[in-house]
């Protein structure tokens, strides 16, 4: 067992289904405690929480609507008063909006930085201000996406969201750093969940080609990255992305040279 999260209190938002939840699951395995937050997907996030306490850690459930970007403080104040504090913060929730940019209307654009950046960098300053007051460390990872780097048809309100998750993840690891609060992003590129997963398959012939590695990845591997990006193992890495998309990426996007 990884000692370092043995009754550390973890938040992660988006923790219904996905890569929240592996991510939710594979902290699990260390005796943690968990504050599982969803918006919609009541059943999903009951779900997470069973397997949470089948692993051996503890878990309670906060629900909130990240578009009201009026509610975080009172959100965050839920979270902490569950364990009496929050030593991990995991930015997971976001929204993936697929339209053209004549069709992003200004509601849609608000909405996916409201949920997207605005509420992680919310979010982000109260953990920080609450581990000053109790005068402890912290951790701080952000999930973001390949695409805040790479451009995509249809991904305009996503990709500008997620690019700016990426720059300011760089300048709060600087300015944190002082206070030894560690800030790190994890960019996924194609990951098979549930609600992607039957089209996936469906297109695999279109995608192989696309991903060096010949395969799509796995929710658990994100959540794995996860944990150790949170752990004394990482101690010396801050503002720093971690790609995990199986080489897509590095290749970009020439055609196949035989």
């Amino acid at each position: 067992m990884n000692r370092d999260f043995i009754n550390q209190k973890i938040l992660v938002t988006g923790s219904s289904s996905g890569i929240g939840a592996a991510i939710a699951k594979s902290f699990a395995k260390y005796n943690t405690k968990l504050i599982l937050h969803y918006n919609r997907n009541y059943e999903g996030v009951i779900d997470t929480r069973k397997e949470v306490i089948q692993r051996g850690s503890q878990a309670k459930i906060l629900q909130c609507d990240f578009r009201n970007e009026e509610e975080a403080p009172q959100f965050f104040s839920d979270a902490v008063t569950f364990f009496c504090g929050i030593d991990i913060l995991i930015n997971n929730a976001g929204v993936i909006p697929k339209k053209e940019i004549n069709d992003t209307d200004l509601k849609l654009w608000k909405d996916t930085f409201s949920i997207n950046l605005n509420f992680p960098f919310l979010l982000s300053k109260l953990f920080v201000s609450d581990r000053l007051e109790k005068g402890k460390v912290g951790a701080i990872l952000n999930i973001s996406s390949i695409h805040g780097d790479i451009s995509c048809e249809k991904f305009s309100a996503y990709s500008a969201s997620k690019a700016a998750l990426n720059a300011l993840m760089q300048v709060q690891a600087v300015e944190w750093s002082k206070h030894n609060i560690r800030v790190n992003t994890i960019s996924p590129g194609v990951i098979e969940v549930e609600r992607n997963k039957h089209k996936l398959r469906e297109q695999k012939k279109l995608w192989m080609p696309k991903i060096p590695l010949g395969r799509y990845g796995t929710t658990h591997e994100i959540g794995e990255l996860a944990v150790f990006l949170c752990s004394g193992s990482a101690s010396w890495i801050t503002g720093q992305t971690f790609t995990i998309d199986g080489g897509t990426t590095a290749r970009g996007n020439y055609p196949i040279r035989e």
